[in-house]
């Protein structure tokens, strides 16, 4: 009899574990379980702000990517809301998306929890009632909403100098309302430095792109409270803000889980070495809202609300999430088929990319990249990452294959060949 396994989350991870879980088809029926129909390819969520791509060219549908699996019944695609877990009894309960009253309960074998982060205030006086966060789809459109309805000359804040912010205020530099309207951009830090913990050079470069845009950077500024028309810092400096957009912080998802487990000070849940959830051998957590930690030991036992093992926790990036997914899901198979498990999660981070506005910036295998290569290699990464997950056992995409080979036949210029091939050869080993 096939065993249940029931995903949480169509995020990055979520997509990719049920991915390589579907080729196992003999052994596993696979549940993938999210509020929206669609996968959020949410590095690309500033391009909405900049105009330069739509809602539509940065999702991809769950039916798309699952067509065939969904048409043999190898997966079921199930659109509601997680309301609660029950470890103990291996249930989900679940809420229609449009009738919160119609709930639905799913039995597992193997439950993965995917649901990724939401923001963090920080319990910061006024925040989450005065700013408007920046994580989705639909946050990026509300967004753009407001600051069409604002006047000229207004004033914009971006709480928070890390990827998420740096690449917003670029993006927001190239809107044309905000162009048209000669709107005020200013980027809040409370480190002395954009982009802490990223290498020096995307920091540096980062800082000077937005400044040639014209936006402000506030660095050594802790915001201590809000208000509808400010922020005030820790100093009591009070900043005029007809638009306060807040990205400072992010916290593991918020879900009921039963019997009570520990979790960090970010509501993470601490996970062993096979991203286990302590005490349950069939409860898997990643990407976002799991707290990995290399040297920690494998019982993945945390004492409640503590952050500390000796390592810093592992950057929570697509590449991560992915890579994780794809590790749970190939020892859920060689579980059932009495294989031994693999103990050891090898992460190596190949780069970084940002996007800055209508272009780009990357650290690639220690390379910083800019200008037109930088981004054909965005583009074609998020490409070949869509193409790869739709043609799981066919390897690179053949519009990547081709521009190593034959420049003639696609729309790069000669000098990317190389840097599509190391794009795509960094995504073809994710789904293999």
């Amino acid at each position: 009899m096939k065993k249940k396994v029931v995903i949480l989350g169509a995020g990055y991870g979520g997509i990719f574990a049920a991915a390589h879980l579907c080729k196992e088809n003999k052994h596993f029926s696979v549940s993938l379980i999210d509020k929206n129909p669609y996968l959020q390819l949410l590095q690309q969520i500033p391009y909405i702000i900049s105009g330069s791509k739509r809602q539509e060219d940065i999702t991809v549908g769950i039916h798309e990517l699952f067509a065939n699996e969904m048409q043999t019944g190898y997966l079921e695609f199930v659109q509601a809301v997680v309301e609660s877990i029950d470890l103990d009894n291996k249930t989900v309960r679940t809420s229609n998306s449009q009738n919160k009253h119609e709930i639905k309960e799913h039995e597992y074998d193997y439950l993965v929890i995917s649901l990724g982060s939401e923001t963090q205030y920080f319990n910061i006086a006024g925040a989450k009632e005065n700013s408007l966060p920046f994580r989705s789809v639909q946050d990026a459109l509300e967004i753009q909403e407001r600051i069409s309805s604002l006047p000229k000359n207004s004033v914009i804040i971006i709480g928070g100098g890390g990827p998420t912010g740096v690449s917003l205020a670029a993006a927001l530099s190239d809107s044309h309302p905000v162009g048209s309207k000669k709107i005020h951009i200013k980027i809040m830090e409370s480190s002395n430095n954009l982009l802490t913990g990223w290498d020096p050079r995307l920091a540096n470069t980062s800082r000077k792109v937005l400044s040639s845009k014209g936006v402000e950077i506030l660095t050594g500024r802790t915001i201590s409270r809000m208000t509808a028309r400010s922020v005030i810092t820790d100093s009591d400096e009070e900043i005029a803000s007809d638009c306060t957009i807040w990205t400072a912080g992010a916290k593991g998802h918020s879900i009921k889980i039963s019997p009570k487990i520990g979790k960090t000070r970010s509501d993470t849940i601490p996970v062993d070495n096979y991203f286990r959830i302590s005490g349950f051998q069939s409860a898997y957590a990643i990407g976002d809202i799991c707290e990995f930690q290399p040297d920690k030991g494998n019982d993945g036992d945390n004492d409640k609300n503590s952050d500390s093992s000796g390592a810093e926790p592992l950057p929570k990036l697509a590449q991560l999430a992915v890579r994780q997914a794809r590790f749970v899901a190939e020892n859920i198979i060689r579980k059932e088929k009495g294989l031994d498990l693999k103990d050891k999660f090898d992460y190596y981070q190949r780069g970084h990319t940002i996007s800055l506005g209508n272009k780009s910036l990357a650290v690639l295998s220690g390379l910083l990249v800019t200008g037109d290569m930088c981004n054909y290699t965005e583009d074609t990464i998020v490409d070949n990452f869509v193409i790869e997950i739709k043609n799981r056992e066919k390897g690179m995409s053949a519009k990547a294959l081709a521009a190593t080979k034959d420049t003639e036949t696609v729309d790069y210029p000669a000098a990317f060949d190389f840097v599509t091939y190391a794009a795509s050869d960094a995504f073809s080993d994710l789904v293999r």
